[in-house]
This record gives structure tokens, C-alpha cells and sequence, in this order.
């Protein structure tokens, strides 16, 4: 089981202190019943979008890995005063100094971050700050009830179906089980999984090296994926940052075979493919038109086109009404020089206007943009 090392906790600006009443100078025992009477923790939510909350002393809260974070600050007015904290579970907490963005102190439970099965790992406990100035000191305490997270077991339609009903929390640790479909040149970039009609881009946010490692192993199209971690979403597209990453002989309930989603000019929105990211996708009867520079400005003299630059091929499609839809095809550097390349020359031999194409790639959402992407240049079939 994984060990929390540490947990990022935030500063407070606390109550300001004047050094004064009614003009005289306070004495040590009042400097104290000051301080002792204003700190409050900071406890940083991010299950709830990002929010802060205040939590006065002598209250009981609530902390769970992954979600909750504290932080303490020091008091500049009173160079001498000092700050103490102890624990009645004292193996459990840290406290350390950071002045990376002024004087505060870091609040850290020790514990396991992710536990599985009947294991309980929350507990109660009292955190006790006990202030000090010159010859005089007081305590003030809060109540506190920990929770680590637990590993909630779900299978990848199931979790699309709670994330497209915002019944899904980005907090919460998943342990999922899919079949690979492909991965960027840079597996790290993008890795993409599949179970039926619901897919996943697995992104190395945390930079472990997880599925550049598996790749690097020998992963196949087809294998059964098993991984940790935990969802975000950026730019429409839902990314599943891994903590553990593995290719396993079977999956603890049953798969289905990746299908694959039409793309045409009906649906090709955000939210015509809402929920379709990352998804196995085909688009027929597509005309070229032209190319798009990285800021989607179009590209007349294709010589001047080079590799190691994103761009984007122009292709339109047509509904039953009539009714034109320009669909792009994504060629980011996340494909690698070599497949730009082929892909570069693959378009000056064709005509806008005239030059018929069909698409067999995936879906992908990138800056709330829909496109189609691929892995080799045979994705794309001339007509």
C-alpha cells in the first residue's frame, strides 16, 4: 500500500493584531489571549470546486486524503511568539515550517493514501496548538476525523454514465479494467482504453512513466488494461491520471469489444460526441479542403509545412439536408515527427475539392474542440 509522503496545505491570513490598547502596550498575557482567542485552520476543499473554509478553534471538521487541506500561519507582529502543535495520535501527523510563500505551517497526516476492501483507516483525533510568548502560554485545540480514500472498483461504462451525470467526484480513487485501443508516440501524452462504447485517455499528469514503461514492456492493442487513479477533465477531453498501471490476463467482470462511433456532420460537436472522447471512430465520405496551421490559419504553400508543429487537415462532410460540416483531423506533435511526415505527404497529393477520404481513428477533445485522430497514415483511406 502506498504511503502519503506528504499533503500540500495552504497559508491563512489570520486577524491582524495591532501591538496595542487604548494606547498602552500590551502585556505578555494579553499578547497571548489574543493570539490564542483569533487562529483558525484553513482547510482547502476540492470536492467542492476549489473552496475555502475557515474552521475556529475548539470545532470538529473533517479531512480525507485527496480532498481537504490545512494550513496555519504565523504571526509577523510577534517575532517571539512561537507555535507548537502535538497530537494525541502522534504518529499519525507532521507538522513542518515553509516559508515557500510566506511564514505558515504544514498540517500532515501519515497515512495510508489509497485502502481497499473492509479496512477502516479513519479515526478521531485532537490536534492541540499550544502558543508561547516570552514567560507566558495557552493552548486551543481542534477535533478531527480522518479518512483515507478508498479504491472504489467500477467498470469504465459505469463510470462515464456517473461522470456525464456529475455523480462522480474527481477526488475519488477508480480502479478500472478496459482493453487498449492505441497510444500517442509519447505513450505518457495519451493512452487510450476502451470497454464497448465507453473509452478513457490515460495522461501521466504525475509524470511516473507509467504507460510510456508499459509500452516500452510490450503492451499490444488488445490487451486488458488494470489501473488506479484517479479522473479529470481539461478541455473537454476526461483524462484518467494512473497511480498503478498493468496489463492483466482478465478483468474481475466482463468486457465488451471496443465499437466504434460514426462521426458526421450531424454529430461532430462537443455535444453531439458528448461523451464520446477518446472513443474508436470512423468518418466516411469526407472531402478534403485544406490545412490549418497551429492557430488554425490555413496553410497555402504546403512546402512550408513542417513536422514538429501541430496542424490540422480540412475535410467536409455533408447531412441529408445538404448541409456542410467542416471536420477536422488532428495532427499534433503527439503523433511524432515520423507520422506528420507521412501524413504531410500524403496531403500534397490530393486535391481540394475533389479528393475523397474516409477516417478509421478515435475521437478526441482537446481546448473544447472535437476532432478525429489517428495513428499511422493508412487511418485515412482515399477513396
Amino acid at each position: 500500500m502506498k504511503k502519503l509522503s506528504h499533503l500540500l496545505l495552504l497559508p491563512i491570513a489570520l486577524l491582524a493584531i495591532t501591538g496595542c490598547n487604548n494606547g498602552k502596550q500590551k502585556t505578555n498575557k494579553e499578547v497571548v489571549d489574543e493570539i490564542i482567542n483569533s487562529p483558525a485552520l484553513l482547510m482547502h476543499d476540492v470536492e467542492t470546486t476549489g473552496s475555502s473554509n475557515l474552521i475556529p478553534s475548539n470545532t470538529k471538521f473533517s479531512i480525507r486524503d485527496g480532498y481537504s487541506y490545512l494550513g496555519m500561519s504565523s504571526y509577523e507582529e510577534y517575532q517571539d511568539a512561537k507555535f507548537v502543535w502535538s497530537f494525541d495520535k502522534a504518529d499519525k501527523w507532521t507538522v513542518a515550517e515553509s516559508k515557500a510563500s510566506g511564514d505558515y505551517q504544514l498540517l500532515t497526516p501519515e497515512s495510508d493514501l489509497y485502502v481497499k476492501g473492509d479496512v477502516d483507516p479513519s479515526y478521531d483525533t485532537v490536534l492541540t496548538l499550544t502558543v508561547s510568548y516570552k514567560e507566558e502560554s495557552a493552548t486551543v485545540s481542534w477535533r478531527a476525523h480522518y479518512t483515507a480514500n478508498r479504491i472504489i472498483q467500477i467498470s469504465l461504462p459505469e463510470l462515464r454514465n456517473k461522470i456525464k451525470k456529475k455523480q462522480a467526484n474527481i477526488g475519488n480513487v477508480y480502479e478500472l479494467y478496459a482493453y487498449a485501443t492505441n497510444w500517442f508516440n509519447n505513450p505518457n501524452t495519451g493512452l487510450f482504453i476502451q470497454d464497448g462504447e465507453s473509452a478513457l485517455c490515460i495522461y501521466d499528469d504525475k509524470k511516473t512513466d507509467l504507460p510510456a514503461t508499459l509500452v516500452k514492456n510490450g503492451l499490444a492493442k488488445g490487451n486488458i488494461i488494470r489501473t488506479v487513479g484517479h479522473y479529470d477533465v481539461t478541455g473537454g477531453l476526461t483524462r484518467f491520471i494512473p497511480s498503478e498501471l498493468e496489463v492483466v490476463e482478465t478483468a474481475p467482470f466482463d468486457l465488451e469489444e471496443p465499437t466504434k462511433v460514426e462521426v458526421t456532420a450531424e454529430n461532430y460537436s462537443i455535444a453531439g460526441l458528448n461523451g464520446q472522447d477518446s472513443r474508436l471512430g470512423i468518418a466516411n465520405d469526407l472531402v478534403f479542403k485544406t490545412v490549418y496551421n497551429v492557430s488554425k490559419k490555413e496553410v497555402t504553400d504546403l512546402d512550408k509545412l513542417k513536422a514538429g508543429t501541430s496542424f490540422f487537415i480540412g475535410f467536409e462532410a455533408t447531412d441529408a439536408q445538404d448541409q456542410k460540416t467542416e471536420i477536422l483531423f488532428n495532427c499534433n506533435t503527439y503523433l511524432g515527427k515520423d507520422l506528420q511526415n507521412e501524413l504531410i505527404a500524403m496531403v500534397k497529393t490530393w486535391t481540394a475539392d475533389v479528393t475523397k477520404v474516409s477516417v478509421d481513428g478515435l475521437v478526441y477533445f482537446s481546448v473544447n474542440y472535437p476532432y478525429l485522430i489517428g495513428f499511422s497514415a493508412s487511418c485515412i483511406t482515399v477513396e
